[in-house]
């Protein structure tokens, strides 16, 4: 089957249901460059087509994130976790296969993956972590990301722990698309230890107890490992700012 390699700024089109551009349209806060092609989308069989890039899709997977991460209406952030994933699954594809469809036991595949990521994480069991992920793996933070050994990534998992001993992470809703699953999430902790900042300085423990939710995007290979987690986040709740 010929493949096609498609450029991270070539537009391809990408589909969305009359309900999912309203919701993109009416409660994020995209920017006019990636809701513009969404309003003059082409329906084809039912489906809206727009014109996006990949970067463009990285983007618009951030704000549906970012909403669904901050909205109280539980049935809202379903739909909208929903259409993140399904974004991102585009986003995530480097080659096209011409009359190919995707496995059919990839979401499921995609959502065991996903849950054993979040299960091993709050047991702290990071051997089983180790091995559920490819190495490299490539992580994101709020969309800046970089490429990771396994042994970095989940160092940088350790740092916290060490600024959340007790933290514990519950599951709120988790959502696959073939090979991406999207997992809303709500964290509990105490901050009694360092935090970490990127840029390499500490801030001292504050002792304050945060509830914090966010959103994971985890994709997987053929095999079954993990090779990418996007996660979206509010980094001043984290750090007690």
């Amino acid at each position: 089957m010929k493949r096609i390699k498609v450029g991270e700024d070539e537009p391809v089109e990408v589909p969305f249901t009359t309900r999912e551009r309203a919701l993109i349209l009416d409660h994020t806060f995209a920017d006019p460059q990636l809701t513009d092609p969404l309003r003059t989308a082409t329906l084809r069989q039912a489906k809206l087509l727009a014109r996006l890039t990949l970067y463009d899709i990285e983007e618009l997977c951030g704000y549906i994130a970012a909403e669904a991460n901050h909205t109280k209406d539980k049935g809202l952030q379903r739909e909208l976790l929903r259409a993140a994933v399904q974004r991102h699954g585009v986003r995530r594809q480097e080659q096209r296969t011409s009359g190919d469809a995707a496995p059919q036991d990839w979401n499921m595949k995609a959502l065991k993956a996903a849950l054993a990521y979040f299960r091993a994480y709050d047991a702290r069991d990071w051997d089983t972590l180790r091995g559920l992920l490819a190495d490299p793996i490539h992580a994101e933070l709020n969309g800046i990301g970089s490429d990771l050994s396994v042994e970095d990534y989940v160092s940088g998992l350790l740092m916290t722990y060490n600024s959340y001993p007790d933290l514990h992470t519950t599951i709120d809703h988790a959502f696959a698309h073939e090979n991406s699953a999207a997992v809303q999430w709500r964290a509990v902790g105490t901050n009694s230890g360092p935090r970490q900042l990127l840029v390499g300085s500490t801030l001292e423990a504050t002792g304050r107890r945060i509830a914090l939710g966010g959103c994971d995007v985890i994709r997987i290979d053929e095999t079954g490992r993990i090779v990418s987690v996007s996660a979206y986040w509010d980094m001043t709740t984290w750090l007690c700012l």
